[in-house]
């Protein structure tokens, strides 16, 4: 894993983010060297030093290969249904560029480059694709990893780990130390496990066990830390390239949230992360004015035929005020459109929405499958009581509850709430006390290490929820 503007992002991804961006700009430039197999040069209409069209080919191939669900290394494709969903995002990507060349002449390919440039850049990026997942499919690319404890933290990294992201768990250490593990060898004298790890030795064999094993990652994944960790030993091999790193970093890694339950306040004190950059600050809201402006705006036409439809299905007001928390914990009133029965909470008060809920309207339903009912909240980013991009905001009543029973809950309040989030992208609508918990372990992953470039991948996969109507109650 390497640390992109504050978001953890796989190596192989990277590796293959930069190759197919490389093949489809090298694509519009191929032209250039016909001559020398004795063809005719073929160039892009504009005939500067073609940044313009490349850069936007580029651009729209990447985009589209996101929304194809082409970005997920976790994903394994059938060779078959990996060439459609590239052959989809190459045509959605040359039919953009096709529109947007059109419209501004800058951007434009000619015929033949731009012909020239699909037949090019097609199939090297499908091998690359194939090359990449024997790779990190096969056994001898994962990198060894050796837990320093065998409690319940230690078992779920493990699953963690070997689940498709490019790691192997060769065993743990037992965090007992002078000889007093339990269970360290079996009846047979072999290996004993604890919680399903192979248990390697103790903390006093921990120099033994790592010239044994010869792991690429030592992890820390002791939850208490009575015993004392060999951090001499730990050091050295650190210093002889062996990486170190603490559970709770090495879960954010793998998960790209926080484990709440089990981290605690001295690591999120300690940890990197939860900046607060003025200038970020000043470029995210001026980005929020922009973006809220012309969606109230473009969605005024949407909006009057929404309000038609609403009327239609049931009685009531087209719009519905509530109550929020927001920064800092300030109380404001959200705007959405209405997708519940009016007397939806006479008898029963506040509560979650459920699957397949019987309070909400046939139009509702269809609404908050597309998002739809969340357009209004445009209102309330150009007000400055939301973002587009940050943790949900809920209900006092619900806040009220939630953080008196999950532990760090108030710090998702040290930002605006917003209209998507990474826990929106990440998981499904939050229906329960646990669902709550997992979005606030995504939520504080976002407050930790946000940044813009975040926002804009949060922004990509959101027009994929949009799209796909996933996660919708």
């Amino acid at each position: 894993m390497i640390r992109l503007f504050g978001h953890y992002i796989p190596k192989s991804l990277l590796v293959l983010l930069l190759a197919d961006a490389s093949i489809v700009w090298g694509s519009v430039y191929a032209g250039r060297l016909l001559p020398y197999a004795a063809l005719p040069e073929v160039v892009p209409t504009w005939h500067g030093l073609h940044f313009s069209a490349a850069a936007a080919l580029t651009f729209f191939v990447l985009v589209s290969m996101e929304f194809a669900g082409l970005w997920d290394v976790h994903q394994r494709y059938r060779r078959g249904e990996h060439f459609l969903r590239l052959g989809m995002a190459f045509g959605l990507a040359y039919v953009l560029v096709a529109v947007v060349g059109y419209l501004l002449p800058i951007f434009r390919l000619s015929r033949l480059a731009f012909l020239l440039s699909m037949i090019l850049a097609f199939p090297p990026v499908f091998f690359v694709r194939v090359v990449h997942d024997s790779l990190t499919g096969s056994r001898r690319t994962r990198r060894k990893v050796l837990l320093i404890g065998a409690g319940r933290v230690s078992e779920l990294i493990s699953k963690l780990a070997t689940t498709d992201h490019g790691y192997e768990i060769v065993g743990c250490i037992d965090g007992s130390s002078n000889g007093h593990a339990a269970n360290v060898n079996g009846p047979d004298g072999h290996p004993g496990t604890a919680n399903g790890l192979k248990i390697l030795g103790t903390l006093d064999d921990f120099a033994w066990t790592v010239k044994t094993v010869k792991p690429d990652v030592v992890v820390a994944a002791m939850e208490e830390r009575r015993a004392l960790l060999p951090i001499q030993a730990i050091l050295e091999y650190k210093l002889q390239g062996i990486e170190v790193e603490d559970w709770p970093a090495f879960y954010e890694k793998l998960t790209t949230k926080l484990l709440v339950s089990h981290i605690r306040p001295s690591w999120l004190a300690f940890s990197d992360g939860f900046r607060q950059s003025r200038l970020d600050d000043v470029l995210r809201r001026t980005l929020d004015i922009v973006v809220s402006a012309i969606g109230c705006l473009s969605s005024l036409p949407v909006l009057a035929v929404l309000a038609g439809l609403i009327k239609l299905d049931s009685r009531g007001p087209v719009f519905i005020r509530q109550e929020r928390v927001g920064k800092s914990g300030r109380v404001f009133v959200l705007l959405k459109l209405r997708t519940m029965r009016v007397d939806a909470e006479i008898e029963t008060g506040p509560v979650w929405a459920q699957v397949g809920d019987t309070r909400v309207t046939r139009v509702g339903r269809l609404l908050r499958k597309m998002r739809l009912d969340e357009l209004p909240q445009f209102i309330n980013v150009l007000l400055g009581d939301m973002s587009l991009v940050g943790p949900r905001p809920e209900r006092p009543i619900f806040v009220s509850e939630l953080q008196e029973r999950i532990p760090f809950y108030i710090y998702r309040h040290v930002v605006r709430p917003g209209m998507t989030g990474w826990a929106q992208v990440r998981f499904h609508y939050g229906a329960s006390l646990e669902h709550a918990l997992e979005k606030l372990e995504y939520d504080l992953y976002y407050v930790k290490n946000r940044s813009l470039f975040l926002d804009l991948l949060i922004i990509i996969q959101t027009i994929q929820v949009v799209l796909f109507g996933r996660g919708a109650r």
